[in-house]
């Protein structure tokens, strides 16, 4: 990899991150793990503009990096442009990489006018069906234009804005394989999230219109008419949780566990036998969640949609499904419920392919990458 300090006579590249906020996310996670290794650089400086002083991911705080503050008090509230503005004429960044749709409106034209590079990284979704005129389709038009690199998590986001062809770089997720280190003791787990059975399935996610979590409850409904020695575990929040646990509550009260947000989730993905995503048609990036199954040496059966499609390969790490389709869902789950050799040949196939294509190192290098091409042809 090019060493990024020649480019201007040894002068460290400045580039200053700026995103909507650090709350619980994978837009978020994968924010706050890109930090952590542009941190341990010498050849580039970081400083971060973030629009919420409310702070999930707290990793940040012990890296030594400067974060600015630009919070909104009402939509379009333009304080946040003074900001990022005043923080430029300090800071002097040659890039400017905004992580989400709103901050890039708010950096883009800044990053214009001061003659700066300008990463735009608010393709983190793969809708299919943006449509004209949306929010997300209106700022897209806004912001691509003077963007000098546009970056998706996923070429099905790419392909599902159109962005150009000539600015569009796919960067995936990348996992933090420490994080597997120093988990809590299965039978703990098991434990204390009051888990009896012999087989566990899983699934994390937020409770959000991105994930079908109805779909996820109904396969297990009829799952648990057939083998009922499984209890299906629901990691995450969201304003849809109350509703689907008082329903599958009430019916399978020994066979549910709702369990909210957890701080170290592979300590409880080591006890699934199945990991599972299940989504909606509005369009699944590259999922945090099933890469941490993968990293657990765990068979994942995923929603067949966009991002996710780059992930799971059918038949080899794990089973794709139909959107929507509880049975569909439900018949390959059972399958690998019902033989323990499918399991561990499938989950060590996705920890193979997470190894090496989607590990922490492949994606901060590749952001390193796109950093020093961009600055080089200023």
């Amino acid at each position: 990899m090019k060493d990024m300090s020649s480019l201007h006579g040894g002068e460290r590249i400045r580039i200053l991150e700026i995103i909507d906020s650090v709350s619980v996310g994978g837009r978020q996670r994968r924010f706050v793990e890109l930090l952590k290794a542009l941190a341990q650089r010498d050849d580039l400086q970081v400083e971060v503009v973030l629009f919420d002083s409310n702070i999930h991911y707290r990793d940040i705080l012990g890296l030594g990096t400067k974060i600015h503050y630009a919070v909104r008090h009402y939509k379009r509230d333009p304080r946040p442009l003074a900001v990022i503005a005043n923080v430029c004429m300090g800071f002097h960044p040659h890039i400017l990489h905004a992580w989400d749709s709103m901050t890039a409106m708010y950096a883009a034209p800044i990053a214009r006018s001061l003659g700066r590079r300008f990463v735009n990284g608010m393709i983190c979704d793969a809708n299919p069906d943006v449509k004209p005129f949306t929010k997300q389709y209106i700022r897209s038009r806004v912001t691509f234009p003077l963007s000098h690199a546009i970056v998706g998590n996923s070429a099905a986001g790419l392909k599902a804005y159109a962005a150009p062809a000539a600015k569009s770089y796919v960067i995936h997720n990348g996992y933090d394989f420490s994080r597997v280190r120093n988990l809590e003791p299965i039978e703990r787990v098991k434990h204390m999230f009051d888990i009896r059975t012999t087989s566990v399935v899983g699934m994390v996610a937020t409770f959000s219109p991105l994930k079908d979590y109805l779909t996820y409850f109904e396969a297990a409904a009829i799952i648990l008419d057939n083998l009922p020695d499984v209890t299906f575990v629901a990691v995450g929040d969201g304003e849809k949780r109350e509703h689907l646990e008082g329903v599958y509550k009430r019916r399978f009260p020994d066979r549910v566990r709702f369990v909210g947000r957890v701080e170290k989730v592979e300590s409880l993905i080591q006890v699934f036998d199945v990991g599972v995503l299940a989504s909606t048609p509005f369009g699944e990036g590259i999922s945090n969640a099933i890469l941490e199954y993968m990293a657990m040496a765990r068979p994942v059966v995923a929603t067949a949609c966009a991002g996710t499609k780059e992930l799971v390969i059918d038949g080899t790490t794990g089973y794709l499904t139909k959107v929507g389709d509880s049975a569909d869902l439900a018949d390959k789950i059972a399958r690998l419920l019902a033989n323990s050799q499918l399991r561990k040949k499938m989950g060590g196939c996705g920890l193979e392919r997470a190894r090496t294509l989607f590990d922490l190192a492949t994606m901060s290098r590749a952001y390193v990458d796109l950093y020093s091409q961009i600055v080089s042809r200023a």
